[in-house]
């Protein structure tokens, strides 16, 4: 693979470093400028011109941009017509809060609920617990249900309180698996990652270790021989879960480094969000779902999204969801429909959404 191969307009990027995955989060876009200079070719709406509106800096001044150079390079056009796009560019729809939405939808950090049973760990389902050892993720995803803490350090884990998270789960003797999510599990390095990973399984009772990661789609480059290696010497099953969320992410490069995990063992599940302009049309969520399984990633969940603040631009309503899935239904391989749900807000779980026949 060369740089050519991307299709990324700018210059200045040398071939040695794009495929390194610490050089693609070191050069993120976190501002409009940078990213449209790198793409003059690219034609955009007004929002996208050189000279920002003051309602898009204040957007930027509450939930701030990140994207890869490698992701940024999907984009072929800076509209509402490119899946890409859709997903990545802040945009000025995200000031229009509507009385559903809520910072914290699903009530991670609700204490009257009390799945919060020590920082950084959720422990909302009897058998299994949600592990947040870090904030950080690969790429910032406008319609993210945790956008409120990522990237911010205050919700980084000291050492007592990674400890702590571990010592709880080796007291609960029902749970059976720890989900590695964040933040992205993977922004952490692979000897501190390696080491969360060993103390989890480690302990008896914990059969399986799951990770939630977004960087096989953002930055897939992270997918190394090194941290391939070091998830084969865990004794414990693990399971990768990616957040696929259109066919045009599934791209060669992505593939190519997804595969390796897969042909040495590694399943890989997928769970996308169901989003306007990205898979709510039959043809893009058959593509999506289709290219999956021909790439041996099993389809897992389809979220409704989350209702988060400033995302109604993003929002597919239940009954155009339940809809299409009536429609592919018989169109594509039964293992390659995953489960329709919506994680209610209030903290109530998982619900699956299911078409009356």
């Amino acid at each position: 693979m060369h740089l050519a191969d991307y299709r990324f307009t700018c210059t200045m990027i040398p071939e040695n470093n794009f495929e390194n995955w610490k050089w693609q989060q070191r050069n993120s876009f976190r501002n409009l400028s940078d990213l449209l200079c790198a793409f003059p070719a690219l034609p955009r709406i007004n929002d996208y011109k050189l000279n920002n509106s003051h309602a898009m800096d204040e957007v930027l001044r509450n939930y701030p941009m990140s994207i890869t150079p490698y992701y940024a390079s999907l984009i072929k056009t800076f509209d509402k017509s490119d899946p890409i796009f859709n997903q990545i560019l802040p945009t000025r729809f995200e000031l229009i809060h509507k009385e559903d939405e809520l910072n914290d939808p699903i009530s991670d950090e609700n204490p009257k609920i009390g799945f919060k049973s020590v920082r950084g760990i959720i422990h909302r389902y009897p058998d299994r617990v949600l592990f947040s050892p870090t904030p950080i993720c690969s790429i910032h995803c406008r319609y993210c249900f945790r956008k409120r803490l990522v990237g911010k350090g205050s919700y980084s884990l000291t050492n007592n309180e990674i400890a702590e998270a571990i010592n709880y789960v080796s007291k609960h003797k029902n749970i059976r698996e720890v989900i590695f999510t964040g933040g992205d599990p993977l922004s952490l390095s692979d000897d501190l990652l390696f080491d969360y990973l060993l103390n989890f399984s480690n302990i008896s009772h914990i059969k399986t270790i799951r990770i939630h990661s977004r960087y096989p789609v953002g930055n897939p480059f992270r997918l190394t021989a090194k941290l391939l290696s070091k998830l084969k010497n865990i004794s414990t099953p693990i399971w990768l879960v990616t957040h696929f969320n259109s066919h045009v992410e599934l791209t060669n490069t992505s593939m190519y480094y997804l595969n390796r995990f897969i042909e040495n063992g590694i399943p890989v599940l997928n769970q996308s969000v169901l989003l306007k302009g990205v898979n709510d049309t039959e043809n893009r969520l058959k593509k999506l779902l289709l290219g999956l399984i021909e790439n041996k990633i099993q389809p897992y969940y389809l979220h409704q999204a989350d209702l988060v603040k400033g995302t109604s631009h993003l929002t597919v309503s239940t009954k155009k969801g339940l809809q299409l899935f009536k429609n592919i239904r018989g169109q594509i391989p039964g293992y390659a429909i995953p489960t329709y749900i919506w994680d209610r807000p209030g903290g109530i779980g998982k619900i699956p959404l299911s078409p009356e026949w």
